[in-house]
């Protein structure tokens, strides 16, 4: 079966199967799109990197990337993944009781830590109930239209044997 299994699934597949299916992609926590750094006090330009943070993130990016990679403890500056609320606040020195309202009034955060700052800046959230983003989703529905084609096929080897075995008289009757 693995050999004829197309698991080659192009991107218009799967957008068309999410478009037509929207109803089925709610999301069952919140998720978040962030920026994350963690930086020593004694860090160089500590305030610049602040205010950049708080501000122009987008256009400084690349000089971001480049301050995180020399000068901070840890870092997350991929803007294009979702990421569920509750991983993300795992390693955070810090707890949010109400995610909504907290995603809701907060965009900025800055948390001062021992010896460390934690800046965080929120690019988009979603809450539990709305509809999943297609890029969040974009692995379940792989795994979706590969399931549906195997079942598919699954079903056209039982018609063909059941074929084979009808032209040459090859049943038993119980």
């Amino acid at each position: 079966m693995r050999q004829n299994l197309d698991t080659v699934v192009n991107m218009w597949e799967m957008e068309r199967y999410y478009n037509e299916n929207t109803e089925n992609f709610v999301l069952g926590e919140d998720i978040v799109k962030f920026l994350y750094i963690k930086i020593k006090d004694d860090a160089p330009a500590l305030k610049q990197i602040v205010k950049l943070f708080k501000t122009n993130f987008v256009r400084n990016l690349d000089s971001l990337v480049y301050y995180a990679i020399n000068f901070s403890e840890d870092y997350s500056l991929v803007t294009e993944d979702w990421v569920p609320f509750n991983r993300f606040f795992i390693e955070m020195p810090f707890n949010v009781d109400n995610s909504k309202y907290f995603l809701e009034n907060n965009r900025f955060v800055e948390v001062k830590e021992d010896s460390f700052h934690h800046l965080i800046y929120f690019i988009d959230y979603k809450l539990k109930g709305a509809q999943a983003p297609f890029e969040y989703e974009l692995a379940n529905i792989k795994l979706i239209i590969l399931n549906k084609r195997k079942k598919l096929l699954i079903r056209e080897m039982h018609q063909k044997i059941y074929e084979q075995a009808r032209n040459r008289n090859d049943f038993e009757y119980f």
